[in-house]
């Protein structure tokens, strides 16, 4: 059952940070020692959503990342899909829909790597999702996700499901500026969600906490999430890196 597909989404996996690892500095020319790269297969020829390759320094988001000092060690795993040719399951309205979605997507698990079909279904051609986490100098952990749709107009960015439903969640603030989409959903202080909408895309981040454990511990921000100038730098890194960029299949 497509039982709140954007749920799925926005918390459908459990915390486990794997994928590309490096223990070097954060030089800008820093690249992993493997990379995590989605294939097509011909069975994909009538899917709503197909694999594609992807190869961003994901690396790279963290530097000069307000709230952190001395980044030593990153972990990341991300994935690409592409609009296929097959259908796509649109959002469907639900009884208790959206704030039982709403409820749920605000809990302690990270985002999605699966494609979204009711963003395809919405008009989307290009989705990359990653999930991130790293450890200071000072054994500090922290971790975020996000993922970026891009669609045919700016239109249908603005009216595709994933914004509604962040918009429509309890406490949502909006920060929209300038013709800039932006809502959060915060945890104490701390943006723990937000959607952003620029032009045709649309950004998804979310700040997650982190246990600590091994000596190391969590952010000393009051609710142990990345503080809200750290979201303002991703949410710059990845419109610059990923939505504004000439993507091919």
């Amino acid at each position: 059952m497509r039982l709140l597909r954007i749920l799925l989404l926005v918390a459908g996996l459990a915390v486990v940070l794997t994928g590309c690892v490096s223990t070097a500095g954060l030089e800008s020319a820093r690249t992993p020692t493997s990379s995590r790269t989605a294939v097509s297969s011909p069975d994909d020829a009538h899917a709503c959503t197909v694999a594609a390759s992807e190869d961003l320094r994901i690396g790279n988001s963290v530097d000069g990342m307000p709230g952190l000092d001395d980044v030593s060690t990153m972990q990341w795993s991300s994935a690409r899909y592409v609009r296929g040719d097959g259908s796509c399951a649109p959002a469907k309205a639900e009884p208790g829909y959206p704030a039982a979605a709403c409820t749920m997507a605000v809990g302690d698990t990270p985002a999605y790597s699966e494609p979204a079909d009711d963003m395809f279904a919405a008009g989307a051609t290009d989705q990359t999702s990653a999930r991130v986490g790293g450890e200071t100098d000072d054994a500090v952990e922290f971790a975020y996700a996000a993922s970026v749709w891009r669609f045919g107009s700016a239109r249908q960015a603005a009216g595709a499901p994933l914004v509604g439903l962040i918009a429509s969640c309890d406490g949502a603030v909006d920060r929209s500026e300038g013709g800039v989409l932006r809502y959060d959903v915060l945890e104490g202080d701390e943006p723990h969600l937000r959607v952003t909408v620029v032009d045709s895309s649309v950004l998804l981040l979310r700040s997650m906490q982190t246990a600590g454990g091994n000596g190391t511990t969590g952010l000393s921000t009051g609710s142990g999430l990345l503080p809200g100038s750290a979201i303002d730098h991703l949410e710059e890194w990845w419109l610059a890196n990923v939505a504004d960029v000439p993507r091919q299949p």
